[in-house]
């Protein structure tokens, strides 16, 4: 009830289109080596981030309750030989009612494991291994998403069948067990593109929606899969946007997609230089001429959009539509809505010379 009451004072004191809630970003952490944050929202607006640590294989988590960001000392998950870490790689972190969820995978033996925690953190049970074939899950690239009935997905890139491959795996009681693995797509021309990191979304209603760049005829451009029912199906992949991007290689850029408030599928990312937003059936919107890494902030009275460019966090809004600093020497940014409104940014950066990880609220 409290974390209700200063959630809503938080909200009625900030009531500006779109920009930070303070001067100057919350440091999330600044151990050595942390790198590549996550981020979810419980309920009651408690924050939780979770990152790896460069060459120690160890993931942890951190989190923040208040209407301000104000992290405590982070703990320990667990630890994996050589986790797969970096370029979009790294733990995930979700919230289904009472359950906290952490995934990452070993590049040691390519697995993809999952934890899960009913108590904010302070416990952790013993890893779980989702992928039913071993050592398919090795690229190391997954995505994972749930909603407050303990429904949680998650997706990732699988080698099991030679060629890459889109997988998935639900849970019904909060990441305590895992379904059987799933085939989402298989690209008719072998593999789709192999380093760029997959994306996914889930609504209320159990609507699931994932995102993969593809590779086909040489094209790697952006696709999608919906499901209706909470993972157990998905509808036939759609293509993203009216151009095409021809590449001999891979970008290692994935994009990010949510439902709005309508229950629209929003999608941004990106193709050859330019970042891209589709909402709905609408044609495509061009955001940025030149960018990369681009996500969604769910904020009040919309969405907005961030990406990378010369080195700066850049946003921008309907409301808004100029791109604008939000944050200097800032990359691989997550974000996470609020309930309520609003949003909560992490990313990597630095604080007085030294590599820290830095968050932000955000309307």
């Amino acid at each position: 009830m409290i974390a209700k009451i200063l959630l809503a004072t938080w909200l009625l004191a900030s009531l500006w289109a779109i920009g930070p809630l303070s001067a100057a970003p919350a440091t999330v952490t600044d151990i050595d080596g942390a790198i590549q944050p996550q981020v979810a929202v419980s309920s009651d607006a408690v924050v939780h981030v979770v990152f790896g640590q460069n060459d120690s294989g160890k993931i942890y988590h951190v989190s923040s309750a208040g209407s301000v960001l104000a992290f405590g000392q982070p703990r320990q998950v667990a630890a994996l030989p050589k986790l797969a870490l970096g370029k979009g790689r790294g733990p995930r972190v979700a919230v289904s009612g009472k359950s906290l969820v952490v995934a990452a995978i070993s590049h040691a033996d390519g697995n993809l494991y999952g934890w899960t925690s009913p108590d904010a953190g302070t416990t952790w049970s013993k890893p779980q291994v989702i992928n039913d074939a071993p050592g398919t899950a090795a690229e190391g690239l997954h995505a994972l998403a749930s909603d407050p009935r303990g429904n949680v997905f998650i997706t990732w890139l699988d080698s099991r069948n030679k060629g890459m491959q889109v997988w998935g795996a639900a849970s019904a009681d909060g990441g305590l067990h895992w379904g059987k693995n799933l085939l989402i797509y298989q690209s008719p021309d072998g593999s789709i593109c192999p380093c760029c990191r997959p994306s996914i979304a889930m609504d209320d209603s159990g609507r699931i929606a994932v995102m993969w760049r593809n590779s086909l005829a040489g094209a790697r451009d952006m696709h999608l899969s919906l499901s209706s029912d909470t993972g157990k199906s998905f509808a036939p992949a759609t293509k993203l946007g009216e151009g095409t991007w021809t590449l001999d290689g891979c970008p290692i850029d994935g994009g990010d997609l949510a439902f709005n408030a309508k229950g629209d599928l929003l999608t941004i990312w990106r193709r050859d230089t330019a970042i891209y937003l589709t909402t709905g059936s609408q044609p495509e919107q061009l955001l940025a001429k030149d960018g990369l890494r681009p996500i969604i902030a769910s904020g009040k009275p919309g969405p907005s959009f961030l990406w990378e460019a010369n080195g700066d966090l850049m946003t921008s809004s309907p409301s808004t539509p100029a791109p604008t600093p939000l944050a200097q020497k800032a990359t691989h940014a997550a974000s996470a809505s609020i309930p309520g409104g609003g949003s909560v940014l992490v990313w990597e950066s630095q604080t007085a010379g030294k590599p820290a990880l830095l968050g932000e609220l955000v309307e």
